[in-house]
């Protein structure tokens, strides 16, 4: 039997982008369970009294690449997070760019309206609950 050929996802790093022109991104410290994007595809519905073994028939009509969701150790004086609570409390909300890293080198690049939840459980760490919500396409390279 062959060897897997996944790749683990620690190490992964999720940035924030300046809107400086050439652009510099900055890290979002301590980053969790990095989840997204999803693309997900919406149909019209075709259906007619002579569909095939009445099966519906539906067309593709849109696409949406809906959100990117992390939770990271909240690090007060982390520049990466301060703009990440700056790009949410913007107003009005400013679409902002992203870059996702992964260990094998691939990077994702989108751009996203930034929202953020803060917790401090009794027996836990304080966090920030990130929600990234895609604006338009995302690339793979």
């Amino acid at each position: 039997m062959a060897a897997s050929q996944g790749v683990v996802g620690l190490d992964t790093q999720i940035k924030i982008g300046d809107g400086a022109s050439p652009e510099v991104f900055t890290l979002i410290a301590e980053a969790k369970d990095i989840d997204g994007p999803e693309t997900t595809q919406e149909f019209a519905d075709f259906t007619h009294m002579q569909s095939s073994g009445g099966y519906r028939e539906r067309k593709p009509t849109f696409k949406t690449n809906s959100q990117v969701t992390f939770r990271c150790n909240y690090v007060a004086a982390d520049d990466g997070q301060i703009a990440l609570i700056a790009a949410a409390q913007a107003n009005p909300a400013t679409a902002t760019n992203f870059t996702m890293t992964y260990p094998d080198a691939k990077v994702f690049e989108f751009t996203a309206y930034a929202s953020v939840r803060f917790s401090s459980p009794m027996a836990g760490p304080e966090e920030l609950s990130v929600t990234l919500s895609l604006e338009g396409d995302f690339t793979l390279s």
